[in-house]
């Protein structure tokens, strides 16, 4: 990878959480949680990397009720509409950035990882994800390959407009996405162990990558 490293930003969190994890695109069928007085301490995170005119945010902050909200996304920093070529440059692997689904893969050119311990930009290609969808059940998936050629990203937003392979139809999609964690799961269906929800305890890195080779990393402590 030749992402280049653009500046150094870290972030701490201090928190007590349990579990629960869902996009803006796919909703798990559980939910689990319960109330904690709960603080966050944001002090810094690293940035490395991305396609010009582009920005890949990474912001982590108390969701409530005992849960914390991490949000990522893709905004274009341009004050013209900045029209950005598909690229293939994931600097952590783009099937290690699917939190919320085993099935939930294909086009979209952000994904997030959460990371057990803490982790820099020299050694975070060494980190397993964590499993933050409900293990109970196995999932068949079935892959199949779209490219998008083209990015339009609307001036000053995280709008971006392509055509979308299946149809051939112009779409308009937000490059955000969100999720609510506490835990990760282990066990759980074609594995001899049942499924079982980890309350997140210890150190842990967040990993946000874009397909154009940039990363951003963002830390919470929970004891």
């Amino acid at each position: 990878m030749n992402a280049a490293r653009k500046g150094v930003l870290t972030v701490a969190i201090v928190a007590v959480v349990v579990l629960l994890a869902f996009s803006a695109f796919y909703m798990p069928n559980y939910f689990v949680s319960r109330s904690n007085g709960d603080r966050a301490i944001m002090t810094s995170a690293f940035l490395n990397g991305s396609a010009p005119g582009l920005r890949l945010d990474l912001q982590v902050t108390p969701g409530g009720n005992g849960t914390y909200r991490i949000s990522v996304k893709e905004f274009n920093t341009m004050s013209a509409n900045n029209s950005v070529t598909s690229a293939n440059n994931w600097a952590y692997p783009e099937g290690n950035l699917i939190p919320f689904a085993p099935c939930d893969t294909g086009l979209f050119p952000i994904g997030l990882a959460i990371l057990q311990g803490r982790y820099t930009l020299e050694n975070y290609s060494q980190a397993k994800p964590l499993t933050l969808y409900n293990t109970t059940y196995f999932s068949s998936c079935t892959t199949q390959a779209y490219t998008i050629a083209q990015w339009m990203f609307v001036a000053n937003s995280s709008q971006a407009s392509f055509v979308y392979p299946p149809s051939g139809r112009m779409e308009n999609w937000n490059i955000t996405t969100s999720i609510l964690a506490a835990g990760y799961w282990t066990g759980g269906e074609g594995t001899p162990q049942p499924a079982t929800l980890h309350p997140f305890h210890g150190d842990y890195t967040v990993l946000a990558a874009d397909e154009w080779g940039a990363i951003d990393l963002a830390y919470f402590t929970v004891r």
